[in-house]
């Protein structure tokens, strides 16, 4: 960290040592999260621990590819299987709509998030990519409350092998790792009982890329 630069930052293994051993190593294998800046916030009576990417992310903001305003369905087939991508999503009026956003591909297989307005819970599934015969059963879903929000800003991250989504401003966090037999090149996203969602996509460039030339240049 630069001097003076008072932030707590730290960067996750995305991994779990009930499959830790058992993850393919073709054509890589082991992979870290964005680093994220750690802090306490307080929502009514509780202190929450939050989790949020750095400011600096922003700046690998390569390509705007979509964004959509009080969209009911979206429908984007132009995500490629190489790519990096960063999602802003905010369900409007979430205590009465849910939402799900979705990325697939043609074999059926999907990460899908959804929002649950009466059980006022988020929900990561990725049971269809993570069809692996691992010894012991990994966790195939994960989902967190989140109480009363008039509306909710939902931040996603998204590459051929890993998803971060960061909700609540930061103090609801997944991570997971993928492993789709094919890439998951189609986005769909829907709201229910006539909600309205703002959905924002940019295409990231790659640090190693970055890194190269920045190497090179010096």
């Amino acid at each position: 960290m630069p001097a003076g630069d008072t932030r707590k930052v730290w960067i996750g293994w995305v991994n779990n040592w009930i499959y830790a051993n058992e993850v393919p190593t073709d054509p890589w294998r082991g992979v870290m999260s964005i680093p994220r800046e750690l802090s306490l916030t307080k929502k009514g009576d509780r202190l929450l621990f939050a989790q949020k990417p750095v400011a600096e992310v922003t700046e690998l903001r390569e390509t705007y590819v979509e964004s959509f305003r009080d969209a009911e369905r979206v429908h984007v087939d132009t995500i490629d299987g190489e790519s990096a991508y960063e999602l802003l999503l905010t369900v409007k009026d979430a205590n009465c709509s849910d939402i799900s956003l979705a990325f697939s591909n043609e074999e059926g297989e999907a990460i899908a998030l959804e929002w649950n307005a009466q059980r006022q819970e988020l929900f990561l599934n990725r049971k269809t990519v993570f069809a692996r015969n691992f010894s012991q059963e990994p966790m195939l879903a994960f989902h967190a409350e989140i109480v009363f929000p008039d509306s909710l800003e939902i931040r996603i991250f998204y590459d051929r092998s890993l998803i971060e989504v960061f909700a609540a401003d930061g103090a609801v966090v997944f991570t997971s790792q993928l492993f789709p037999r094919a890439p998951l090149t189609l986005l769909n996203a829907s709201a229910s009982h006539e909600g309205l969602f703002d959905l924002t996509i940019y295409r990231l460039a790659s640090i190693w890329n970055r890194t190269v030339k920045d190497a090179a240049g010096a």
